[in-house]
């Protein structure tokens, strides 16, 4: 074991965060002054790799250590079966952690039979307010031309139909009242009660989950018109697979202009800070409580953001580091030196056994991460490439993407009630199977029924030009092919 169990640990989960869009992994329009100290004070990983770019299946590899070929949690309909027994709170639970969620679940069917014994959910937070506020929340200050909308064939839906998927605002409540802060006051509440006794935090934090909206200040803390906008190349979606152009037509995509974009970079950057501050608050207040100096804390987030990357908002079934490169930042790690970065491949899956090791537990059989404190002393080796899927537990339709497509190009519409339509998003998972493999230099994915991608992320770090099916680079994809078979057939079982 690496050290004495430790008397505190804390779990930071960020929705929508890649690892880009912090100060501390080189943004320079970000403001994240907390999150940027705890990297200086412990250590940041260069690469971490979530086990899926969709909430549930990520979040489930995150607290049992295993892929979602595994635990059957493949899209945002399954949550965590009630037969996995070795997850995360229940085995820190029964080694005399107290254990508390305070923000968004979205993993556990029902928390307190998990193993916390304290939760406040930050849906049901969101809920009374929006009840609160008794009437539609603000719009954006620059709104889309409702007839462009009303154009469109309809083949999905969205959160806060019928507008579209960048929506944002402002977050009608003040910043000290809004669900992220709440989220920290009752974490810090519940360290309190626990007096001296060892502890198990969960802050999981929705924001900067879309629509994007901050409260003021946050809301206009950017300059709309400073926004730096990604490269957007405006064929670049013809040489990628079906299902990356069907969330680009179905999500209406083509009407997002740049002014809209720099509006929702605007609102999602005011997010993020107002995330960070809370954070600035919470680690505050474990060091008047006696809770920090002794504390292991990990701050990643579920999956990222395409923030515009590639013309797209949000996520979708795809592989690109916009979406699977998420940070994870460490204090109190043993082994890891203040204000180290260390270039190492992580999995998330790999901070699982690492927890456990932190509070002297056994990590159970069948798990596929890796102690990141084992890799970092020499016991275990590090990873020579990192793994992640995409997919759904229900049947792929008829055609597949390639048939969606072409629905969406011939304007065909949907005849079911809209309530019955999947979401933009999580349609792209019920139309894909797909697997990724990802190297220090070069990314490898492949997909059933769809075109395959291949990158060289030294000279396209933007993942812009995909080089799969190119004569001159058909050996280093068939290296990449072998190799992501291999990871493929051990997920699905690890023996």
């Amino acid at each position: 074991m690496a050290g004495a169990p430790a008397r505190t640990l804390v779990v930071i989960t960020i929705e929508h965060l890649p690892a880009r869009a912090l100060g501390c992994y080189g943004n320079t329009t970000a403001r994240t002054p907390h999150l940027d100290a705890l990297a200086r004070y412990g250590a940041r990983f260069e690469y971490c790799t979530v086990a899926s770019p969709l909430c549930v299946p990520s979040r489930v590899a995150f607290f049992t250590g295993r892929y979602s070929s595994n635990t059957g949690c493949r899209d945002n309909t399954h949550l965590l079966p009630d037969s996995e027994e070795h997850h995360l709170p229940d085995l820190l639970r029964d080694a005399g952690y107290h254990c508390g969620l305070f923000g968004k679940n979205h993993c556990f069917p029902d928390p307190r039979a998990a193993g916390f014994s304290d939760v406040m959910d930050e849906f049901d937070a969101r809920r009374a307010q929006r009840q609160a506020y008794g009437a539609e929340l603000p719009g954006p200050a620059n709104p889309i031309n409702p007839d462009l909308l009303a154009q469109q064939t309809r083949r999905f839906r969205w959160g806060e139909h019928p507008r579209p998927i960048w929506y944002g605002g402002t977050y009608p409540f003040a910043a000290a009242e809004s669900p992220a802060r709440q989220n920290v006051n009752n974490a810090l509440r519940f360290l309190e009660t626990c007096d001296d006794e060892p502890a198990f935090l969960w802050v999981s934090f929705s924001d900067p989950h879309p629509p994007y909206r901050a409260p003021h200040p946050y809301d206009v803390l950017f300059d709309v018109d400073q926004m730096e906008l990604p490269v957007r190349p405006d064929d670049e979606l013809a040489n990628k697979p079906y299902v990356q152009q069907v969330y680009y037509h179905g999500g209406w995509l083509q009407l997002m202009d740049d002014a809209q974009l720099r509006q929702t970079t605007a609102y999602y950057h005011g997010m993020v800070s107002y995330v960070d501050d809370c954070l600035g608050h919470l680690f505050d207040g474990m060091r008047d409580l006696g809770r920090w100096d002794d504390a292991t804390i990990f701050a990643t987030g579920d999956h990222g953001e395409y923030l515009g990357e590639h013309g797209l908002i949000r996520k979708s079934a795809a592989f690109y580091d916009c979406l699977v490169q998420v940070p994870l930042i460490v204090h109190g790690l043993p082994g890891a030196d203040a204000g180290e970065v260390l270039p190492l491949l992580i999995e998330q899956t790999d901070v699982y056994p690492t927890i456990l090791q932190r509070a002297g537990i056994a990590a159970p059989g069948g798990i596929q991460g890796r102690s990141i404190s084992d890799v970092l002393t020499g016991s275990a080796p590090a990873r020579e490439s990192t793994y992640a899927e995409v997919g759904s537990s229900q049947p792929l339709p008829p055609g597949g993407s390639k048939a969606e497509l072409g629905a969406l190009l011939a304007g065909v519409s949907r005849d079911e009630p809209l309530e019955n339509l999947p979401l933009v998003e999580s349609g792209t998972f019920f139309l894909s199977r797909g697997r990724m493999i990802r190297t220090q230099d070069w990314k490898y994915a492949h997909y059933v029924g769809d075109k395959p991608e291949l990158y060289d992320l030294r000279s396209d770090p933007g993942e812009l030009d995909n080089l799969a099916g190119m004569p001159e680079h058909r050996e280093k994809e068939e290296e990449l092919r072998r190799r992501l078979l291999k990871r493929a057939i051990t997920a699905a079982d690890p023996r």
